[in-house]
């Protein structure tokens, strides 16, 4: 069925809410866990023993548990239509108990086109105002003008002059867009080969070497993106154009007693901070972790510290808990410099840059 993504939107949050609640208790949930991430899918389920997604698992996302999660951030970053699994609705639709599923015994009805067909009318009735909220700060995020608070089917006003300078005009500047967000998108949904296809060759062997391998690993912490705007798309050749992207970075930060205490430090703890830099140092080698030495000292001030230390000093991913012995989730908001180039007629990232947003004064 072809849903819109407001209305994928609100469908997934109160699926969320609703099982995060029933299943689990917001208790059991750390706080950071429930901002609608793609963890919740993959918990175990107490009563099947199996991954929780499988209660909603239909025919064509049985085989991927971040099925719900992928569309989720897909809706954030569209206002195209696009296509979900008739079964996995009718899974979601029951849980919820829209409509007919509020008759007692509703267990037993069958699933059937029709029925998720008639549900969805009554999904839409049910959250119309809430659909249409969704809606606009989907507009708003990329930039476009509100839809009117009554959709009379009247065509959109033409955009301003402002809209025009932040989103995508021309044809090549269409498929850049769309190759930064398949890019994300990919990233987001840990589908790294597809991601790995959106970067030129000369980028993919300047910084990390040609390696498939050392790409996956950079964003093994990343949860998932979302919200991503593409704006102020500059064509600076005919064979390359440059653009601001900003997006949610959801991520798994790691942290251990001495980077917080080290983040915390003061000119007068000095001593103290060089006595938790050689016991970080110490355990990283013990875990067979390398070029420590060679770290930059202001990196370790930074909130992605560990991730910076893992990576650089080649950590065993399966040793990082052990290293770094705290972790939570954390929403960033990331603001980057993209340039994109011409590769045998399609359009590839050749350069991604994080843009500085503060002053020097």
């Amino acid at each position: 069925m072809d849903f819109k993504p407001e209305s994928f939107v609100v469908l997934y949050e109160k699926l969320y809410d609703h099982c995060l609640e029933k299943y689990f208790g917001n208790k059991e949930f750390e706080g950071a866990k429930k901002h609608y991430s793609a963890k919740l899918w993959n918990e175990i389920d107490k009563e099947t023993k199996k991954p929780f997604f499988f209660r909603f698992a239909g025919d064509k996302s049985r085989k991927n548990p971040n099925y719900f999660h992928r569309l989720y951030t897909k809706s954030w970053n569209t206002i195209t239509s696009f296509e979900v699994d008739d079964r996995s609705l009718f899974l979601a639709f029951r849980e919820l108990k829209i409509s007919i599923f509020k008759v007692k015994g509703s267990e037993g009805i069958a699933f059937s086109h029709r029925v998720v067909n008639d549900v969805n009318v009554e999904f839409h009735k049910e959250f119309k105002e809430r659909i249409q909220e969704v809606g606009n700060d989907i507009r708003s995020q990329l930039g476009l003008s509100p839809m009117k608070k009554k959709d009379t089917g009247a065509a959109l006003p033409p955009l301003s002059e402002q809209e025009l300078k932040d989103v995508a005009v021309t044809k090549d500047e269409k498929s850049v867009e769309k190759t930064i967000k398949d890019f994300l998108g990919s990233i987001s949904a840990k589908d790294y080969k597809t991601a790995w296809a959106q970067l030129t060759p000369t980028f993919q062997q300047r910084v990390w070497g040609g390696e498939f391998p050392k790409f996956e690993r950079g964003y093994v912490n990343t949860a998932g993106i979302r919200k991503v705007h593409v704006f102020h798309i500059n064509p600076d050749t005919n064979n390359s154009i440059d653009c601001q992207v900003h997006y949610e970075d959801e991520i798994v930060v790691y942290s251990c007693n001495e980077l917080n205490a080290i983040a915390l430090s003061t000119v007068s703890d000095i001593a103290e901070f060089v006595r938790n830099v050689k016991k970080l140092r110490n355990r990283v080698l013990k875990y067979g972790g390398k070029n420590f030495d060679k770290l930059e000292i202001y990196k370790l001030l930074e909130p992605t510290a560990a991730e910076y230390i893992w990576y650089k000093a080649g950590l065993d991913i399966s040793k990082i808990g052990e290293v770094f012995h705290i972790d939570r989730v954390k929403f960033m908001k990331r603001l980057m410099f993209f340039t994109a180039t011409k590769v045998k007629g399609k359009w590839r990232i050749e350069s991604i840059r994080e843009m500085k947003t503060y002053s020097l004064r």
